[in-house]
Protein backbone atom coordinates (compact mmCIF):
# COMPACT_ATOMS: atom_id res chain seq x y z
CA UNK A 1 0.00 0.00 0.00
CA UNK A 2 2.54 2.46 0.85
CA UNK A 3 4.55 1.87 -1.90
CA UNK A 4 1.21 2.57 -4.42
CA UNK A 5 1.03 5.98 -3.01
CA UNK A 6 4.63 6.60 -3.45
CA UNK A 7 4.15 5.78 -7.07
CA UNK A 8 1.01 7.87 -7.14
CA UNK A 9 2.40 10.77 -5.27
CA UNK A 10 5.38 10.27 -7.95
CA UNK A 11 3.00 10.98 -10.72
CA UNK A 12 1.66 13.79 -9.09
CA UNK A 13 4.66 15.21 -8.54
CA UNK A 14 5.96 14.96 -12.33
CA UNK A 15 2.34 15.81 -13.22
CA UNK A 16 2.33 19.31 -11.84
CA UNK A 17 5.85 20.01 -12.49
CA UNK A 18 4.71 19.85 -16.22
CA UNK A 19 2.11 21.78 -15.42
CA UNK A 20 4.12 24.75 -14.42
CA UNK A 21 6.18 24.52 -16.76
CA UNK A 22 3.49 24.42 -19.58
CA UNK A 23 1.65 27.35 -18.04
CA UNK A 24 4.56 29.57 -17.73
CA UNK A 25 5.60 29.34 -21.60
CA UNK A 26 4.90 32.16 -23.60
CA UNK A 27 3.81 32.34 -27.32
CA UNK A 28 4.61 35.21 -29.76
CA UNK A 29 3.35 34.39 -32.98
CA UNK A 30 5.20 36.27 -35.88
CA UNK A 31 3.06 38.40 -38.30
CA UNK A 32 2.62 41.74 -39.90
CA UNK A 33 0.39 43.09 -37.22
CA UNK A 34 2.91 43.35 -35.08
CA UNK A 35 6.40 44.16 -37.72
CA UNK A 36 7.91 47.80 -36.15
CA UNK A 37 9.45 49.05 -39.41
CA UNK A 38 8.34 52.39 -40.83
CA UNK A 39 7.11 55.48 -39.14
CA UNK A 40 4.21 54.18 -37.13
CA UNK A 41 5.23 52.34 -34.38
CA UNK A 42 2.91 52.85 -31.98
CA UNK A 43 1.85 50.94 -28.53
CA UNK A 44 -0.41 49.03 -30.25
CA UNK A 45 2.02 46.84 -32.11
CA UNK A 46 3.70 46.03 -29.17
CA UNK A 47 3.48 42.41 -28.15
CA UNK A 48 2.54 41.56 -24.39
CA UNK A 49 3.51 38.69 -22.24
CA UNK A 50 3.65 37.83 -18.94
CA UNK A 51 6.84 36.95 -17.20
CA UNK A 52 8.61 33.75 -18.30
CA UNK A 53 11.95 31.46 -18.85
CA UNK A 54 10.69 29.90 -22.03
CA UNK A 55 9.44 32.33 -24.99
CA UNK A 56 7.82 30.04 -28.22
CA UNK A 57 8.18 31.89 -31.33
CA UNK A 58 6.03 30.80 -34.11
CA UNK A 59 6.39 32.23 -37.60
CA UNK A 60 4.59 29.48 -39.31
CA UNK A 61 2.01 31.97 -40.72
CA UNK A 62 4.38 34.60 -41.84
CA UNK A 63 6.66 34.86 -44.67
CA UNK A 64 9.96 36.27 -44.54
CA UNK A 65 11.17 37.97 -47.54
CA UNK A 66 14.40 39.25 -48.64
CA UNK A 67 14.72 43.52 -48.82
CA UNK A 68 16.21 43.71 -52.08
CA UNK A 69 13.81 41.87 -54.67
CA UNK A 70 10.77 40.43 -52.08
CA UNK A 71 12.53 36.81 -52.56
CA UNK A 72 11.23 34.23 -49.77
CA UNK A 73 13.82 33.93 -47.11
CA UNK A 74 14.54 31.05 -44.61
CA UNK A 75 15.81 33.13 -41.82
CA UNK A 76 18.65 31.33 -39.52
CA UNK A 77 18.81 33.33 -36.89
CA UNK A 78 17.01 35.49 -33.69
CA UNK A 79 18.25 38.06 -31.60
CA UNK A 80 16.60 39.17 -28.69
CA UNK A 81 18.06 42.36 -27.12
CA UNK A 82 16.50 43.56 -23.47
CA UNK A 83 18.81 46.43 -22.61
CA UNK A 84 22.84 46.99 -22.42
CA UNK A 85 23.67 43.82 -20.25
CA UNK A 86 21.13 41.25 -21.70
CA UNK A 87 21.62 40.36 -25.50
CA UNK A 88 20.98 36.97 -26.96
CA UNK A 89 21.28 34.87 -30.23
CA UNK A 90 19.25 31.91 -31.56
CA UNK A 91 20.47 29.93 -34.13
CA UNK A 92 17.84 28.06 -35.82
CA UNK A 93 19.02 24.96 -36.92
CA UNK A 94 15.93 22.76 -38.01
CA UNK A 95 13.08 23.45 -40.40
CA UNK A 96 10.76 24.00 -37.71
CA UNK A 97 8.25 26.92 -38.00
CA UNK A 98 8.33 27.52 -34.00
CA UNK A 99 11.13 28.10 -32.36
CA UNK A 100 11.60 27.20 -27.89
CA UNK A 101 13.97 30.11 -26.48
CA UNK A 102 15.36 29.66 -22.95
CA UNK A 103 18.38 29.72 -21.16
CA UNK A 104 19.59 26.25 -22.90
CA UNK A 105 18.97 27.71 -26.40
CA UNK A 106 20.03 31.61 -26.13
CA UNK A 107 23.82 32.20 -26.61
CA UNK A 108 24.65 35.67 -24.67
CA UNK A 109 27.14 38.21 -26.22
CA UNK A 110 30.43 38.34 -24.78
CA UNK A 111 30.49 40.17 -21.43
CA UNK A 112 26.74 39.80 -21.48
CA UNK A 113 24.85 37.95 -18.86
CA UNK A 114 23.34 34.81 -18.64
CA UNK A 115 19.85 34.50 -20.01
CA UNK A 116 17.61 34.19 -16.61
CA UNK A 117 14.19 34.45 -18.26
CA UNK A 118 11.90 37.90 -18.84
CA UNK A 119 10.78 39.80 -15.69
CA UNK A 120 7.84 42.25 -15.46
CA UNK A 121 8.61 45.61 -16.72
CA UNK A 122 11.29 44.35 -19.67
CA UNK A 123 11.04 45.61 -22.69
CA UNK A 124 13.00 43.83 -25.70
CA UNK A 125 13.41 43.75 -28.97
CA UNK A 126 13.10 40.26 -31.27
CA UNK A 127 14.77 40.58 -34.78
CA UNK A 128 14.46 37.50 -37.00
CA UNK A 129 16.94 37.22 -39.96
CA UNK A 130 19.97 36.06 -41.47
CA UNK A 131 23.77 35.97 -40.19
CA UNK A 132 25.66 36.71 -43.06
CA UNK A 133 29.66 36.42 -43.55
CA UNK A 134 31.08 39.63 -44.83
CA UNK A 135 34.55 40.03 -45.51
CA UNK A 136 35.69 41.28 -42.18
CA UNK A 137 32.79 40.18 -39.80
CA UNK A 138 29.43 38.66 -39.66
CA UNK A 139 26.39 40.44 -40.46
CA UNK A 140 22.93 40.02 -39.18
CA UNK A 141 20.43 40.84 -41.70
CA UNK A 142 17.26 41.67 -40.50
CA UNK A 143 13.82 40.35 -42.13
CA UNK A 144 10.88 40.88 -39.30
CA UNK A 145 11.68 43.30 -36.11
CA UNK A 146 9.13 44.15 -33.12
CA UNK A 147 8.94 44.99 -29.81
CA UNK A 148 7.50 43.06 -26.86
CA UNK A 149 6.77 44.45 -23.30
CA UNK A 150 6.38 41.47 -19.92
CA UNK A 151 4.38 42.56 -17.55
CA UNK A 152 1.93 40.50 -15.14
Amino acid sequence: MLRALKIVFSGVLILLGFTTYASSTQTLVIDNGHLMVGKENTEDKLYHIKPTEHLLIDYSQYRFLSGKNGVKIKPDTMSVIIDNKRQYFYKITDNKTVQHLYSKTLTYRDGFQEFSGLKSGDKFILAIGNLVQSKDNKIFKVAWIGVVKVSN
